[in-house]
């Protein structure tokens, strides 16, 4: 009997805990749009020739163009020079051709539906203490489970995302695709399974105190018999009983010899008695 599980009965109050709706994830579309983003480059219309289509040369003209302000005599902070319009206008072309703000605008759309669904499963929460102390162990079990598949997804989503931040920093220029593992979906039968049973057996709660204290009743009984030594004080008594009828049958008997010498004392008092008035008599004759 565990005396600490029906002591957890008797003071659990009523839990309430809900199933999970989970719509299916297809994580290999992500993986796989991912992919298309980063296989995708934008090809020079306006070439800048001392870019000379470098990467490097390319992101620090963007973030120059971010830092600036656009307009003529500005100082450039690296070689301190002032920059014309005619650059700030070159460049302007070149950053906002309608190929870059595709590709730029594909990379946003897919960091924010990354983004949207690392959300989604950080917001899930499960909490081991909504159910009730006689399925905490099962529980504690799958919530572990449902954790550390968690931390997985949330891994892909997080290389996902840097893969995409990447790119950011890559437009003209094809990046290598991802080769990792697309995790499974998330598999809540089990949890629901739990959360069905918990939901029925707060139903029957009451019941199940009642049955807590009727169990811990015997247990406190069994306990106090034991301290009480109760076999050895049954054997004792036994004991004691089987003297008492001996003695007292050994008592009933002497009481009967005891009745049956009175009967004889009284039959002899009853003859004496008989005798008295003849012996007075023969005694007056003389």
């Amino acid at each position: 009997m565990d005396v600490t599980q029906l002591k957890k009965t008797l003071e659990t109050e009523e839990l309430f805990v809900n199933t999970v709706e989970w719509k299916h994830v297809n994580y290999s579309a992500y993986l796989k749009s991912t992919n298309e983003i980063l296989k995708s480059k934008v090809e020079e219309k306006n070439r800048i020739k001392r870019l000379q289509n470098n990467q490097q040369r390319i992101n620090f003209a963007e973030e120059g163009m971010r830092i600036h302000k656009h307009q003529s005599g500005e100082i450039c902070a690296f070689c301190g020079n002032a920059i014309s319009e005619e650059t700030f206008q070159e460049l302007e072309s070149y950053f906002s051709a309608d190929e870059v703000a595709v590709l730029k605008n594909r990379i946003v759309e897919g960091k924010k539906k990354v983004s949207q669904l690392s959300s989604l499963i950080i917001s899930m929460k499960w909490t081991q203490a909504a159910f009730y102390p006689e399925y905490q162990e099962t529980a504690g079990n799958i919530l572990d489970d449902l954790v550390a598949h968690k931390k997985i997804i949330l891994s892909f989503c997080d290389a996902l995302e840097d893969a995409l931040e990447s790119k950011e920093k890559n437009l003209f220029s094809e990046l290598d695709e991802l080769d990792i593992e697309v995790p499974e979906d998330f598999d809540f039968s089990s949890y629901n399974s739990l959360v069905k049973n918990n939901k029925e057996y707060g139903a029957s709660l009451a019941t199940k105190k009642r049955e807590a204290q009727e169990k811990l009743r015997y247990n406190m009984i069994y306990k106090l018999l034991g301290q009480f030594k109760y076999d050895v004080k049954c054997v004792q008594m036994n004991d004691v009983r089987k003297t008492f009828k001996n003695v007292k049958e050994e008592f009933d008997k002497k009481v009967g010899q005891q009745a049956d010498l009175e009967a004889d004392i009284q039959n002899l008092n009853d003859q004496i008695d008989a005798l008295k008035p003849k012996a007075e008599s023969r005694g007056t004759g003389n």
